[in-house]
């Protein structure tokens, strides 16, 4: 920080106060958007949670696919299985 002389004006002292409240504010973590006050810690949770609800949603189709893969697998053992004891059948 630059030493600034105390000037004993009134738009000095208007300055330097607002330039604390701005330096509460950040310490809240606060933006001042045109005159609004937003959270920015609620804004992160919002995006923390929509990236934790992308993630599951992810996970699940993972899951899903997988189930459909193995039941395809299944059955189609289960074909090759009947095919085979046709097979067995005719040659006997």
């Amino acid at each position: 920080k630059q030493q600034v002389p105390q000037q004993h004006n009134t738009y000095f002292r208007a300055g330097q106060r607002a330039k604390h409240r701005q330096g509460q504010d950040n310490k809240l973590n606060i933006n001042v958007v045109n005159g609004q006050k937003q959270c920015v810690r609620q804004r992160e949770r919002e995006r923390e949670r929509e990236r934790e609800r992308k993630k599951e949603r992810k996970s699940r189709n993972e899951s899903e696919k997988e189930k459909r893969k193995q039941t395809v697998r299944c059955s189609n053992l289960y074909l090759d299985s009947l095919l085979l004891q046709d097979t067995v059948s005719f040659s006997s």
